[in-house]
């Protein structure tokens, strides 16, 4: 009898220990550790490009000329990535001269455009989204205009908007400046660049800023 009595307040015992712990549980602050791995935040890059420089020649009244776009491929050696080929910057852009009319005053004269054309890779594990383009000139100059065309995403082939390109017809038409680009996904990007009545242009930079893909 007395055995069983013992068996019997053990077994209250353990329940009521049980029942606390419970209890203390359920109020008590629980700590977990989370691990979140996080994308090291590699940004898109420059894979290719190439440029132009183009001298639109605009006649005045005492001129008997044709208004003509006249454009040439810039030169290797004119174009230098650097920023972990995040940016391209220009150098040595000759300013063009309208010769039919130099006895003759007019607003085209001493201005270029320049056309460059960017193929963005993203090699990041978190989609991205074309922001900006920031463009600084290191010369003197009056003012210049920067427009921007994007294209894609692509997979693989893009020379419908890449391969032989004729400047004077640029931009291609359905361009699209809100592209997200994905992982080992590529975008091409035409940036126009109008520089205003200059005398000399040393340098021109160009970096393409993006975002993440929901900012």
């Amino acid at each position: 009898m007395v055995l069983k009595n013992l068996v019997i307040i053990s077994m209250l015992s353990i329940l009521i220990v049980s029942i606390g712990a419970a209890y203390s549980m359920w109020f008590d602050t629980v700590k977990v550790n989370i691990y979140v791995e996080i994308d090291s935040g590699e940004k898109p890059f420059i894979d290719s490009y190439k440029g132009f420089k183009c001298c639109n020649e605009t006649c005045c009244s005492c001129c008997s000329c044709s208004t003509d776009c006249d454009c040439k491929g810039l030169e290797d050696e004119q174009m230098i990535l650097y920023n972990d080929n995040k940016s391209l910057s220009l150098s040595d852009i000759v300013c063009c001269n309208d010769h039919h009319c130099s006895s003759c005053h007019h607003d085209g004269e001493g201005n270029v455009t320049v056309w460059v054309g960017l193929v963005i890779k993203h090699e990041g594990d978190i989609p991205v989204k074309l922001a900006d383009v920031n463009v600084t000139v290191n010369g003197t100059y009056q003012n210049i205009n920067v427009q921007y065309y994007g294209y894609g995403p692509f997979k693989t082939s893009f020379q419908s908007v890449w391969g032989y390109v004729d400047p004077c017809t640029l931009p291609f038409s359905d361009y699209n400046n809100s592209l997200i680009l994905e992982k080992d996904y590529k975008m091409v990007l035409w940036i126009k660049i109008d520089i205003v009545n200059c005398t000399s242009l040393p340098y021109v930079n160009i970096t393409p800023v993006s975002n993440n893909w929901n900012e």
